[in-house]
């Protein structure tokens, strides 16, 4: 894998599936795009309008909305010692496959239902 970023990227195993996750700590919610839920076979509810809620990327100043969510749980295991089960995983549109671990998962300090990600 070629990755032209300071950020980390992390196997996931999704049910059946070996995913790779940017560790994204700017993005406060982990989220997918819909081409990366096909692939891991998960079931999106569709959104009407903008009922999940919006983003904005980096420097961006239009706010798009979520193309739906994965309702869940979905079980995210890193390691036999470390895996948390997710629910409402927002859903966009994107033109690269993309799944980004946000702060909701990576929270420092000794919150046994967070990750403690601290980097390398």
């Amino acid at each position: 894998l070629h990755w032209d970023s300071e950020q980390y990227v992390a196997e996931v195993l999704v049910g059946d599936h070996l995913a790779l996750g940017v560790v994204d700590t700017g993005s406060c919610k982990t989220l997918l795009c819909e081409a990366t839920t096909r692939a891991l076979g998960l079931t999106v509810e569709r959104a009407r309008g903008n009922e999940f809620g919006t983003f904005r990327v980096p420097g961006g100043t239009n706010a798009k909305s979520y193309v739906g969510v994965v309702r869940g749980p979905i079980t995210l295991k890193f390691s036999d010692d470390v895996s948390f089960d997710v629910c409402n995983v927002p859903v966009l549109l994107h033109p690269a496959p993309l799944f980004l671990l946000g702060s909701d998962l990576l929270r420092g300090g000794r919150d046994a239902d967070a990750w403690n990600f601290n980097g390398l």
